[in-house]
């Protein structure tokens, strides 16, 4: 059983199956269709981590590695922190 919604435009109640009403054509929730558009656009963010070649020396690799993982260590106690300042954690 599918779910109805009163049209706003022509008053009409209609399926929200396909977010348009079947009388007159026209968007059931304008808003929530520009949110959906938004989160369709949505990038995830890119984490500039240090990039470690193939062809690196095993040993300059190993650096790398232990870099790579103070990079993630500082992100992580700096979200922790941004978090607590942001006034969410009561």
């Amino acid at each position: 059983m599918a779910k109805e919604t009163k049209c706003p435009h022509c008053g009409v109640w209609t399926t929200t199956d396909n977010n348009e009403c079947d009388s007159c054509g026209k968007l059931l929730q304008p808003d929530r269709s520009e949110e959906i558009e938004r989160m369709k656009n949505f990038k995830p963010l890119d984490i500039p981590l240090l990039e470690i070649p193939e062809d690196d020396p095993w040993y300059l690799k190993a650096v790398k590695h232990v870099i790579r993982t103070g990079q993630a260590i500082f992100l992580a106690i700096a979200s922790v922190l941004v978090y607590l300042a942001s006034g969410v954690a009561h």
